[in-house]
């Protein structure tokens, strides 16, 4: 299942790498800026995709810092990403994903577990809780995949692909905070985490759906000279959907080449050098897999 809507992403963060990292890559349009609370990292001790996932221990959080494309208004979004929870205490409030100070300050919204359920609560007033939305799903350490969705005046969360009833908010305009949005709770270690994706459009439409595959997938290959002859070249793989950023990477000596891209269409581009007789960049059109 490739990435629908991908010009519409906002964030798109597989959490891979190798363990212990502290880096953590945007793969969206416009990759943005994090600051780190304690020290979450990645873990290769449990994963859904990719063989390493990032995990919160408690207190532990990632802070995007503030920037316009989280702003919910008034328009249709997605919000989705597997979390493997390592504490099914009842009884208790973990926040996993907030855009605010406090439900009485600077509210936009909070998504957080309690007990047996996933709930997310949505401010128009900054200053109120005036929607909430829930949906049940099995206290234990399983994989889950998480949805919180807006499509058109409709509200719901979806748990492995099943939306609950939704929410009427009719034309509701989500408070503009000034908050930075924070993954992690400040109390409870929270586990692990795959594939978190924010995107301003209702990608479901409150349809249910069958949990996408990972949102990382690989472009690979071999560069060829102008006399068939492999080489040592600069590539660059341009997704289709926005061709506002690149992924770089370069063909080793035999001409292979592997880079790890969102998964939509992209053109890759294989730059030659210009010390032959012939300058031709070669493009293809190339789907990962």
């Amino acid at each position: 299942m490739t990435i629908a809507y991908f010009g519409n992403v906002v964030l798109c963060m597989p959490f891979n790498g190798t363990n212990g990292s502290t880096v953590f890559t945007d793969y969206s349009h416009t990759p943005k800026y994090y600051t780190l609370s304690s020290s979450p990292s990645v873990s290769t001790g449990q994963y859904k995709y990719y063989g390493s996932s990032l995990y919160l221990e408690s207190s532990e959080r990632v802070i995007f810092v503030k920037h316009s494309d989280f702003e919910l208004g008034s328009g249709d979004f997605s919000i989705e990403f597997w979390h493997k929870n390592t504490n099914t205490s009842a009884g208790i409030f973990q926040d996993i994903l907030k855009f605010r100070d406090t439900s009485a300050s600077n509210n936009c919204f909070i998504i957080y577990r309690y007990g047996n359920s996933i709930q997310a609560e949505f401010s128009t007033s900054g200053t109120s809780v005036e929607y909430y939305v829930a949906k049940t799903r099995t206290a234990d350490t399983n994989w889950y995949h998480f949805c919180i969705e807006r499509y058109g005046s409709n509200l719901a969360i979806a748990v492995d692909g099943v939306f609950a009833t939704a929410t009427n908010v009719g034309t509701a305009n989500f408070y503009k905070t000034t908050s930075n949005l924070e993954l992690g709770s400040p109390s409870y270690a929270l586990g692990y985490f795959q594939d978190l994706k924010f995107t301003k459009k209702s990608v479901y439409n409150l349809t249910n759906f069958t949990p996408p595959t990972q949102i990382l997938k690989t472009i690979s290959g071999t560069v060829k000279d102008d006399t068939n002859s492999n080489a040592i070249r600069t590539i660059a793989a341009v997704p289709r959907s926005s061709g506002s950023r690149a992924f770089w990477t370069a063909s080793a000596a035999d001409g292979t080449y592997s880079l790890s891209v969102p998964d939509v269409e992209h053109s890759v581009i294989c730059m030659d050098n210009d010390s032959g007789t012939l300058y031709n960049d070669l493009i293809a059109r190339v789907l990962p897999g």
